[in-house]
């Protein structure tokens, strides 16, 4: 836009479109992410927390808080089901 010097609606529009075919289904399943993780109470935080608490600190990954999330909430394996059903994925290593 800068470079053509055309800020209007309809030239402005075609990045939304590219930024959303680029970026917007990663967008979708780290908002249903987030709506699923505000549903945990605090137990089940805690839960979370005394499970991660048990691993090795190299193990203390992202990915490792998920599973820890998915084995003490079990109400959540239902809505990661639901963020990641168009997804594709690698199978997680064993939480150890």
């Amino acid at each position: 836009a800068v470079q053509e010097g055309d800020y209007s609606k309809s030239y402005l529009s075609r990045y939304e479109r590219q930024w959303y075919k680029e970026e917007g289904n990663n967008h979708k399943v780290f908002y249903r992410l987030k709506q699923a993780v505000y549903k945990l109470t605090d137990d089940d935080l805690n839960r979370t927390a005394e499970a991660v608490l048990k691993l090795p600190q190299p193990k203390r990954t992202i990915v490792n808080v998920f599973k820890a999330a998915l084995i003490n909430n079990p109400k959540l394996i239902i809505d990661a089901i639901k963020v990641f059903k168009d997804q594709t994925f690698a199978v997680f290593e064993p939480l150890t």
